[in-house]
């Protein structure tokens, strides 16, 4: 008779999968509310997600940071009465008022709820929550509509899932530690102004231009014209840079130096107010462009050629070049 085969007696891990749903998130405690607590959380809670709101800190980017960041760098809503508000095409840096707390086995995702993007926000935040992640959410939010729009504190902004990963995630202990200050996020290169604060810099390009239309009343030359061909260099220049460019060091990007672009133009003019050829100014403006174009050439050759460079810096480089080469065929 056939002996009975050996059970097998190993215990088999058993792994989780899929997305939490509310009741993991719970039991798992996922979520941390800092007490004492002004606002009731049952809302935020979904089926299979959960919504962070608007926490206390905030930072609106300037023009040019010339102090170093610090924590009195900082706004909060406790100040402001709860709310503030985020002007056309300007951007504001938000924490969240939770924390999040996950364990090695847990990877999370979030977004900008469609509420909210349907009110013209775009949010810039980091891919994913790594596992053992423990703090606050961060991210940048612009306002790309015309209109000002208003942020209160305890908004439900975000929304959030949560998935099982296949095994526990190696994560140091130093990289476990809680994040719940503004500062620890951007303590390094910081985003510097943004579309609101390139308007005022057109605003002040249009007065410049009032004041050598002035000028040229007397010449034959079609004062209109040269409002219209500057202007639209400008923009030509400042804003494919600006919108792809929402941070950027200032030895990379001279463009965007009202000093390095703007009166460097009103110099070529100045020195042609009294052409009558309207040909003249358009052409000694776009003779300065290629210089900038081949000069920038060169430099990336230089650069390459000596076998120590930055890659990060040369594809900033050969953005810049692009843009010339926009310039260019657009005005040819």
């Amino acid at each position: 008779m056939a002996k009975n085969p050996t059970p097998n007696t190993s215990i088999q891990k058993k792994t989780n999968t899929g997305v939490l749903l509310e009741s993991e998130i719970r039991s798992l405690k996922l979520i941390e509310i800092e007490t004492p607590n002004p606002y009731a959380d049952d809302e935020c809670y979904k089926p299979a997600s959960y919504d962070f709101r608007v926490g206390n800190e905030f930072f609106k980017p300037l023009w040019d940071h010339k102090d170093e960041l610090s924590n009195d760098s900082f706004s909060k809503f406790s100040e402001t009465n709860g709310l503030t508000f985020v002007e056309p095409y300007s951007s504001i840096v938000i924490s969240t008022l939770e924390n999040v707390k996950l364990p090695l086995n847990v990877v999370g995702r979030f977004n900008l709820r469609i509420q909210y993007a349907l009110m013209g926000f775009v949010f810039q935040m980091g891919t994913q929550i790594e596992p053992g992640y423990y703090g606050k959410l961060f991210g940048l939010l612009t306002n790309f509509s015309d209109q000002r729009k208003l942020l209160k504190h305890g908004d439900r902004l975000l929304t959030a899932e949560f998935l099982y990963t296949s095994d526990e995630a190696v994560v140091s202990k130093e990289k476990r530690i809680k994040k719940d200050k503004l500062l620890e996020f951007i303590s390094g290169d910081v985003v510097s102004g943004g579309l609101h604060y390139l308007l005022e810099e057109i605003q002040k390009a249009r007065k410049d231009m009032g004041e050598i239309r002035k000028d040229v009343t007397t010449t034959k030359f079609n004062r209109y014209s040269i409002f219209i061909v500057l202007i639209t260099i400008i923009l030509s220049i400042i804003l494919p840079l600006t919108v792809t460019k929402l941070t950027y060091d200032k030895d990379d990007y001279p463009l965007l130096n009202r000093s390095g672009l703007i009166e460097n133009i009103n110099d070529l003019v100045k020195e042609r107010l009294n052409s009558n050829d309207k040909d003249d100014i358009e052409n000694a403006v776009k003779n300065y462009i290629y210089q900038l174009y081949f000069d920038k050439l060169n430099e990336i050759d230089s650069i390459k050629k000596s076998g120590k460079f930055d890659p990060k810096k040369i594809v900033q480089m050969e953005d810049q070049i692009n843009a010339y080469k926009e310039i260019l065929r657009e005005n040819h």
